[in-house]
């Protein structure tokens, strides 16, 4: 008859496996034995797991999954010392993220990065995908062509497109004796043309889409006055007449460089979406203070001319000054703004 002696190797009271010996000369000594050894086993699997965790921490990105910037360090290397030729990187950048945390609060700002980590995956699954901080995500490509990366970019694209997800996107391949980090920053250097053509677009397309309604409004019929507007236009993005007592607006030279129609008389409603929409992020604190109505009445009246200089999101600067409309004795309240082009 046979005889079987066995322990079970558990981790945190699971059991996932068993050991055992058959017919032992002493089944005494053979169970106590093996219940040495699967403790010994359950110590090692729980040490291991726990070390595999620790290590996904510190090599993956916890929002996205994605491999992080600590990998991406440590994997340049490697490349470096492999030098493939036929060696792709690819730079990801996600337009609009701030209007997204803006808008709809950083969650939908985590479920827009998550869906493009997503997608990067899918795309360009088997391959190495990194996110290196913010809104911003790099691939490595081994053993391909322009061609085929050409082709996973356009499906990335593709992909977001039913989201309204947006993404600009820089392409470069390994030269002779190039080191990883140069193809990344020329990569790089592509995301951020890519990035200011979608932004100049999207200006002139909003731009385009009212410029004749817009000549129309300013024609006052007198040729030397259009004239002088037209002439200006090259100079200005636009003048407006705003009164700070009663938040209305008037257009005063076209084309309507802050979106505005004549039905919104919510001057601080149109500037706001506009610096949300158009300013680089690092001036939106900066640009919304102007819409503090007593603070610049007061400036104004003391002789001072509120002024700044700041960047939109396509790299453009712009010069937004606020002056009188005339003189108005101590309290001022219409007010002309100007988008000068630098």
């Amino acid at each position: 008859m046979n005889e079987i002696v066995f322990a079970s190797v558990t981790d945190k009271n699971n059991h996932i496996s068993v050991l055992c010996v058959l017919n032992p000369k002493k089944a005494e000594d053979a169970k106590i034995l093996l219940a040495d050894i699967a403790v010994c086993f359950s110590i090692a699997i729980y040490n291991k797991k726990h070390l595999n965790r620790t290590e996904i921490a510190a090599t993956t990105d916890s929002l996205t999954g994605l491999l992080n910037r600590v990998t991406y360090k440590k994997d340049i290397e490697i490349f470096d010392e492999e030098r493939c030729k036929n060696f792709a990187c690819v730079y990801i950048d996600v337009n609009e993220l701030h209007l997204m945390n803006n808008r709809y609060g950083h969650a939908a700002g985590d479920e827009m990065l998550i869906y493009i980590a997503n997608t990067l995956k899918e795309v360009f699954y088997g391959h190495y995908i990194y996110r290196m901080g913010g809104d911003e995500y790099l691939v490595f490509i081994k053993n391909t062509d322009t061609d085929s990366v050409k082709n996973m970019i356009d499906q990335t694209v593709e992909r977001l497109a039913p989201k309204n997800y947006h993404v600009a996107i820089g392409m470069s391949f390994r030269q002779q004796n190039t080191n990883t980090e140069d193809m990344v920053s020329d990569a790089e250097k592509r995301m951020y043309d890519a990035k200011a053509h979608y932004y100049q677009n999207k200006e002139a397309k909003s731009v385009s889409a009212s410029d004749a309604e817009e000549y129309k409004v300013i024609k006052t019929g007198i040729g030397e006055i259009d004239a002088l507007l037209t002439a200006m236009k090259y100079s200005y993005h636009g003048i407006y007449k705003v009164s700070l007592k009663t938040d209305e607006a008037h257009r005063i030279l076209m084309p309507a460089y802050l979106g505005y129609n004549e039905k919104e008389i919510s001057f601080s409603g149109i500037f706001t979406k506009y610096v949300e929409n158009s300013a680089n992020s690092d001036f939106h604190r900066a640009l919304l203070n102007f819409l503090n109505y007593e603070t610049l009445s007061a400036q104004l009246a003391e002789g001072n001319i509120p002024r700044i200089t700041y960047k939109k999101a396509n790299g453009e600067d712009v010069m937004l000054s606020v002056y009188p409309f005339a003189e108005q004795g101590e309290e001022v309240d219409l007010t002309l703004w100007v988008f000068e082009k630098m």
